[in-house]
């Protein structure tokens, strides 16, 4: 390759040693690095994300306090960066309708909607919150493991499957609390 563009947005499992061609290095921080799945070397994996932040030509970033964070974690602070905010329509999500399948569950609903597993949700939590509140409705919405619907089935607890992305704003709205309860 002659002058490649390489765009990361992970930093485990890159070859460093492509750095040394006249690459233009796009570092897309999307997330705290740390915060996903099992960290064997966290000092490691901290290393190697300052590397691509020093290296990087561009940083884009959907958070501007991130950024800021990760820029002097890898001791380059004045380095500029572009924020793009995440993209989503706001007004699509602007709605007084209600998920009709959940009409005759009480209020208040606490809801999520997105994969129940356990590598992404925090069960011990969850299972806290559960039994310490059950005049609360948890409701779960998407994919889910079963080991996951067993170990947090309780009499207020309220799974459903996969629904349409269109039915998303309705059933987000019908929630008293939405939650992201991930294990971090």
């Amino acid at each position: 390759f002659h002058s490649p563009i390489v765009w990361l947005d992970r930093v485990h499992g890159f070859d460093f040693s492509f750095f040394a061609q006249e690459a233009f290095v796009v570092y897309d921080l999307i997330d705290e690095i740390l915060s996903f799945g099992r960290v064997r070397n966290e000092k490691m994996l901290l290393s190697l994300e300052n590397e691509v932040l020093r290296r990087a030509d561009l940083l884009l970033t959907s958070s501007q306090l991130l950024a800021k964070r990760k820029l002097l974690q890898a001791d380059v602070p004045d380095k500029s960066y572009q924020f793009i905010p995440n993209g989503v329509d706001v007004l699509r999500f602007a709605t007084v309708e209600e998920w009709e399948r959940i009409k005759d569950i009480p209020h208040p609903r606490i809801g999520f909607v997105g994969t129940i597993g356990k590598r992404r949700i925090n069960c011990g939590l969850l299972q806290s919150l559960i039994e310490r509140n059950p005049e609360w409705e948890f409701l779960f919405v998407g994919p889910q493991e079963s080991n996951v619907r067993q170990e947090l089935l309780k009499k207020n607890v309220h799974f459903f499957d996969c629904v349409p992305g269109e039915m998303i704003p309705a059933i987000i709205n019908s929630f008293d609390v939405g939650i992201i309860p991930y294990s971090i």
